[in-house]
């Protein structure tokens, strides 16, 4: 599956309390940006990609990850290099929240992220 989700502004955040978990609770608003969008391509493990050459042919070094249960990878790519954890984002949170319920099969997860400034 590919898809181009659009990005988002962030107009406001507001940090309110530290949790007990250690995370903090924010208020924010996000507004789409719907000019430009990131390109998301989620398959299952078994299944092959071209994604990664052409990832990689554009932006030369990618970051990215394998869970620990080896069920999941997550490759990002960034004009301006990635400078989080791929496990730590969003996209690979989603997967892990959802195989925690369901019976996820392995996947391969590729986000080119968009500058919403200058274009990928």
């Amino acid at each position: 599956m590919i898809t181009h989700p659009n990005v988002k502004i962030n107009l406001g955040l507001n940090v309110l309390r530290k949790r007990l978990d250690g995370f903090h609770d924010l208020e924010t608003l996000f507004v789409p940006y719907f000019g430009l969008t990131d390109t998301l391509e989620i398959i299952t493990g078994d299944d092959y990609s071209r994604t990664i050459a052409g990832l990689q042919a554009k932006y030369g070094n990618l970051a990215q990850a394998i869970s620990p249960d080896g069920k999941l990878m997550i490759t990002i790519a960034r004009k301006e290099g990635v400078d989080w954890d791929p496990l730590k984002d969003l996209t690979a949170k989603a997967y892990m929240m959802l195989a925690d319920d369901f019976k996820l099969p392995p996947m391969k997860i590729f986000l080119e992220k968009t500058n919403p400034v200058t274009g990928p």
